[in-house]
């Protein structure tokens, strides 16, 4: 058995001295689990290249399951390949030998903290939660006595802990391989499926890469799994996101353009304490910009802190995308007289919002002294829903939508996933309980009206729209 070139590489620079935690992250069915299993073997068989008297491991995964799979693959390597000398036990499931012994701990905050290793494992570190970071604490603290290492080889998933790790790559008691494709790659690209995949054509099937692409473009539900998965893009295959964090990325990137022709409205209502949002799209030029408001009481500080997200909300007031009113909830009617300044007099084409609060979004537009053009949507769930996040993910994935860099949005999509209702219409929801996604509400209104009104217009026409709010269509010759 030999392993992939990737994995020898990265065990040399792994286990040089000096170096205290190591990372390897690559996409699913690279030979990941058989290489850790053969390091392992290579310390407990008696003709072992690394064997050691007394050595001790520990191995933690993320689940007792994917445990047992490494557990068993190493079995099935040591009777392959005629080793004699080694057990293995089941209860707790253990590899020993007379040179040393491996544990495979359960996934709790306790792993490791009482043991002494020279080797501690974690295994499919990018799909641990946030509240696995106890457990990798003690699995780097079981390592203390005998001056050991952290090992991972894991895809980035969607872990806190994986993109710290590559965040530490620079640190020099720090070792960390990535194999990943350039963000905003397309999902049917042969070069991203090689970058992510070292072992593409002789372990990974070149075919299987071709047919499961294909699945996941014609079904968007499909797509966090191969991007996580296949791709080992940073992402959560657990969860179907509205939109993927490095598509976005990459439109996000792009210049933003100027304002000009019809510009849509949404606006997303807050309360004691929800956020306030507005998103303004221009759907011919596909600029997006977006605005944000608290009450300030408590202060943007206090709730960063709260929200655990530190001094973004300090960011996003400095970079003019969020104000605050005084009081403890943001008056309605003035946040969106500032939305009417930002325009400079200009009327929306189309103001919407969720019907869910029609009375008093009424009364706010009235209190503000405001005659826009308002469609109320079913936002929460059925067809209305659903077709807004249609549009608003078809203009990010065929890369008409220019955003810019907008923090407000950005963590908004950070924040959201998709639900859906009996009849599999999308809607939007929160990922987490403190998670803002009211700017992502109010983006997702606009540009669904954009793109309806935009698709809706025969070719060779313009339009605009009056002072009064009536609209105006007339030939290109004439524009």
């Amino acid at each position: 058995m030999e392993l992939p070139d990737y994995a020898v590489d990265f065990f040399r620079e792994a286990l040089a001295a000096g170096v205290r935690e190591a990372g390897c992250f690559v996409g699913r069915k690279n030979a990941k689990s058989a290489a850790v299993a053969v390091l392992i073997l290579a310390h407990l068989a008696d003709d072992g290249p690394l064997r050691r008297k007394g050595w001790r491991a520990g191995v933690a995964s993320v689940s007792r399951e994917k445990a047992g799979e490494l557990w068993q693959q190493m079995a099935d390597i040591a009777e392959a390949s005629g080793l004699k000398g080694i057990r293995f036990g089941k209860v707790p499931r253990h590899a020993s030998s007379p040179w040393g012994r491996c544990e495979f701990l359960s996934a709790d905050k306790t792993a490791g903290h009482a043991s002494g290793f020279d080797l501690a494992i974690a295994d499919e570190l990018g799909l641990f939660p946030e509240r696995g970071r106890a457990l990798v604490a003690g699995l780097l603290s079981s390592t203390s006595a005998r001056d050991g290492r952290l090992l991972a080889i894991s895809v980035i998933g969607d872990s806190p802990l994986s993109k710290e790790m590559i965040e530490r790559a620079d640190d020099p008691a720090t070792v960390v391989h990535v194999h990943q494709p350039a963000k905003g790659c397309r999902l049917d690209d042969p070069a991203a499926w090689r970058a992510a995949n070292p072992t593409l054509g002789s372990i990974k099937s070149k075919h299987y890469m071709r047919d499961m692409a294909r699945r996941a473009l014609a079904n968007p539900s499909e797509q966090p799994a191969f991007r996580a998965f296949d791709l080992n893009l940073p992402a959560s295959p657990g969860e179907d996101m509205v939109v993927a964090l490095d598509r976005w990325e990459a439109v996000a990137g792009e210049r933003q353009p100027e304002r000009d022709g019809p510009v849509y409205l949404g606006f997303d209502l807050g309360g004691a304490v929800s956020m306030t949002a507005a998103a303004l799209y221009w759907p011919d030029t596909c600029r997006l910009e977006c605005y944000g408001a608290f009450g300030d009481a408590p202060d943007l500080a206090a709730r960063g802190e709260a929200d655990g997200i530190g001094s973004a909300y300090l960011e996003m007031q400095r970079d003019g995308l969020l104000r605050t009113w005084p009081g403890r909830v943001t008056p309605v009617a003035e946040f969106l007289k500032w939305i009417g300044e930002l325009l400079h007099g200009r009327l929306p084409a189309l103001a919407l919002a969720d019907r869910y609060r029609q009375g008093e979004a009424q009364d706010a537009l009235a209190a503000a002294g405001l005659s826009w053009p308002v469609e109320w949507r079913a936002q929460g769930t059925g067809k209305d829903g659903s077709e807004d996040i249609r549009h608003f993910q078809r203009a990010v994935e065929s890369g008409r939508l220019r955003p810019g860099l907008n923090l407000l949005l950005e963590m908004a999509l950070m924040n959201a996933r998709l639900r859906y209702d009996g009849n599999a219409n999308p809607a939007l929801d929160r990922r987490r309980q403190h998670g803002r996604i009211d700017p992502l509400s109010a983006a997702v209104l606009a540009i669904g009206a954009g793109e309806r009104e935009r698709m809706a217009t025969p070719p060779g026409e313009a339009f605009f729209f009056g002072l009064n709010g009536e609209m105006t269509t007339f030939g290109k010759e004439a524009a």
